[in-house]
């Protein structure tokens, strides 16, 4: 899928910088948040983000490029509230 059916899908994209030698993996890791209670038709892989990832990722792999993968919320414990971040079923992921 291109990079505006997956952002318009979930909001996540990817891009090829330096002639195809990194590709920036944008995550939208709301989706995974302890407060994000929407329902998905995907609960397992909502936005079927994790798939595309590693698709994306496996593509990376054969043709010996990198990959950068960002998000806004880190799969973490939070430092103001100290509290883990990501609903647990997505950690192991």
């Amino acid at each position: 899928p291109d990079d505006q059916s997956t952002f318009l899908r979930g909001g996540y994209y990817s891009r090829d910088l330096h002639n195809g030698t990194l590709t920036v993996l944008s995550l939208n890791t709301v989706l995974y948040t302890v407060n994000f209670m929407e329902e998905r038709k995907n609960e397992d892989d909502p936005g079927w983000q994790f798939s595309w990832m590693r698709s994306i990722l496996s593509h990376c792999r054969e043709k010996g490029t990198q990959a950068m993968i960002m998000g806004h919320i880190s799969p973490t414990v939070g430092s103001f509230r100290h509290h883990q971040l990501w609903k647990d079923r997505y950690l192991q992921t």
